[in-house]
């Protein structure tokens, strides 16, 4: 429904008011008319309700119409309105425009018959000007209170004709500081010359723009801006319309987000598992440098492929996949499988999307293959210690029989006649064989003792000799031979027990390296010069290649398969010979054999007792003491 015209006439003349009221209500249905015969009837008419037109008549009573069109512009500076005077008064009309009227009709002729086409015409052309000062003002208050600095510049002669807020704080100058400067002055002189072709291609094709362009602040610093030009039409002229928005602040932002993604990057991929993020749809879409190793490509290259794919060569997803079910149930899952000859633990996780939702899901895969060897051969660490545990004990008992048999053979060689020579022989070699026997039990005894950090002065060959009887028969088995070369008076002041299981150590390796047999040199001698003492073990078996050489002392590092090897035989003799100050070399080629020098202090600690020194015939004398009287009483 179209909104009617309020309109208000104010004429003291009653009957041409009701002329007047009569005439327009018949010629439009869309004026709604309201009258007053004097101006203060007008005025109060004014105050209580709102009009969109006024008729105002000049002659009134109380105060001409000239006089009233000024209060009313006072009051509302907007309200159309038309001045009607009589024929012969149009200086008068003139001087009401000039006071503020909108329009003015004589009361002459048919002037009744126009006033309804002045009066939407004046309401038309004041609605107008209202609309576009109601423009006006919004586009000065967007200029001014815009977040990007604006500059207006003019076309012809490139002089800054306007600058809003923004601009000014930009410039670190006054809100008008920049109106008739040049902007080319506002530029680094680097850029000026950039700046001013920018302007002309805006000129001609009506807009450019330039990024990272750097202009000078006030104080003298350097602000890198983006530049957007285009041409704006303003009254015939064309003006060009310059923002600037400051990216010294966004780029200082955007350098710790940099900053902050390379840090969290490098943290990702240092971490030495598999790490991947995934859709719904098994698609990688993020993953670390462990994972892209993994698949033998680079992190860029595995986004968008699938995780099966890349991490099991399969064309399907995984049975009992982890990740589907991290999808599904929202809850972290775990797996054990294994992938060639390698155990993986994986784990998923659910991880939130934009929206706070589980999107993804983040998978962690841990290659546990070294854990799981490593876990088997403690497990048989523990089995070989509960042996040397029981060695021990067996090694106890089985002295009580000995001493008997021993007993008995020399009771029968007492009773049984000389002549008897093949009796004789036959205890003879009972007796070689208790003897060997009573060795064995006595290195095992040595060996399996608890070891203590105590050191005494002890003869190194007599440990070699001790360490050899341990393992004598497994030699001969492996057809290894022992070369000694043993130099005299190789004492020094070690751990026994420690000394004695690096010796052992090394026997056993070297005779583990010469699976076909071979020979194996233990060369025992004095450095004087460094005060040393110095075994060196060289055989002749398949050698060590470089690669692993650099490893051998690692603990748990092993080249033999699982259940042969504990990896930790090297390191604990290594660290047995730092303790005493001393250093184990090797040197090693493939195929000709490998060489160990332990090189051990000689003055390891004070000096001790001379009766404290431990001889072969000492350790000898303790094992049977009983027998070696008997034995040494019957001159055998």
């Amino acid at each position: 429904m179209k909104k009617k015209l309020r309109i208000l006439i104010i004429d003291d003349d009653l009957d041409h008011l009701e002329i007047t009221r009569i005439s327009l209500s018949k010629q439009s249905k869309d004026f709604e008319i309201s009258t007053a015969s004097s101006a203060r009837e007008g005025l109060n008419a004014l105050q209580r309700r709102n009009f969109d037109v006024v008729l105002l008549d000049y002659n009134l009573p109380e105060i001409s119409g000239l006089g009233l069109l000024k209060q009313l512009r006072e009051k509302n500076a907007t309200i159309p309105v038309v001045f009607v005077t009589g024929e012969g008064n149009e200086k008068i009309a003139v001087e009401a425009m000039k006071a503020g009227a909108s329009d003015y009709i004589i009361k002459e002729g048919a002037y009744l018959k126009m006033l309804p086409r002045v009066i939407e015409r004046v309401y038309k052309h004041v609605r107008l000007q209202e609309q576009l000062r109601k423009s006006q003002e919004r586009y000065r208050h967007l200029f001014h209170e815009a977040y990007d600095a604006i500059l207006l510049i003019d076309s012809d002669n490139y002089q800054i004709l306007e600058s809003n807020k923004q601009a000014a704080h930009l410039f670190g100058r006054p809100e008008s500081g920049l109106n008739g400067q040049s902007p080319l002055s506002l530029c680094d002189n680097r850029c000026a010359e950039r700046f001013l072709r920018a302007l002309h291609t805006a000129r001609e094709s009506g807009a450019a723009q330039l990024d990272e362009f750097r202009i000078i602040h006030a104080d003298g610093s350097i602000r890198t801006v983006e530049v957007s030009l285009t041409v704006v039409e303003s009254g015939g002229d064309h003006i060009l319309q310059c923002m600037l928005r400051d990216m010294t602040e966004k780029k200082i932002l955007q350098r710790q987000i940099l900053t902050s993604k390379l840090r969290l990057q490098a943290l990702f991929d240092g971490i030495q598992d598999l790490i991947s993020v995934q859709d719904e749809d098994y698609n990688i879409v993020m993953a670390n440098r462990k994972a892209a190793q993994w698949a033998h490509t680079t992190p860029g290259s595995l986004i968008g492929r699938k995780c099966y794919t890349v991490y099991f060569n399969r064309m399907t997803p995984c049975n009992n996949c982890p990740i589907s079910r991290t999808m599904e149930e929202k809850q972290t899952h775990f797996l054990e499988t294994s992938v060639a000859d390698d155990v993986l633990h994986i784990r998923t996780y659910p991880m939130a999307g934009l929206e706070g939702e589980p999107a993804y899901a983040i998978e962690h895969i841990r290659v546990v293959t070294e854990q799981k060897r490593l876990e088997e051969q403690l497990i048989h660490s523990e089995k070989l210690a509960t042996i040397g545990i029981l060695s021990s004990g067996i090694a106890h008992e089985l002295r009580n029989p000995l001493n008997i048999i021993e007993a008995a053979r020399y009771y029968l060689a007492d009773t049984i006649p000389p002549e008897e020579e093949d009796l004789h022989n036959k205890l003879a070699i009972i007796r070689v064989n208790i003897q060997r026997s009573s060795k064995i039990i006595n290195n095992l005894l040595e060996f399996s003792r608890k070891n203590n950090l105590d050191r005494q002065e002890v003869d190194i060959n007599y440990l070699l000799e001790s360490t050899i009887g341990l393992i004598e028969k497994e030699l001969r088995v492996r057809d290894v031979i022992i070369v000694r070369s043993f130099e005299s008076n190789v004492v020094c002041s070690v751990n026994i027990d420690g000394v004695r299981h690096v010796f052992l150590n090394l026997i056993m390796n070297a005779m583990q390296a010469m699976p076909d047999g071979g020979e194996l040199r233990i060369h025992s001698y004095v450095d004087m010069e460094n005060d040393h003492v110095c075994v060196e073990f060289t055989d002749t078996g398949m050698g060590i290649s470089e690669e692993n050489l650099k490893n051998i002392f690692a603990p748990f590092y092993t080249t033999k398969p699982v259940g042969e090897g504990t990896g930790l035989g090297l390191h604990i003799a290594n660290s047995i010979v730092l303790r005493h100050n001393g250093e184990i070399t090797v040197r090693s080629r493939l195929g000709e054999g490998t060489s160990f020098t332990v090189r051990l202090p000689i003055s390891g600690q004070p000096e001790e007792k001379e009766d404290e020194r431990v001889t072969q015939v000492q350790e000898t004398q303790q094992t049977f003491p009983d027998l070696m009287k008997i034995e040494q009483g019957q001159n055998y």
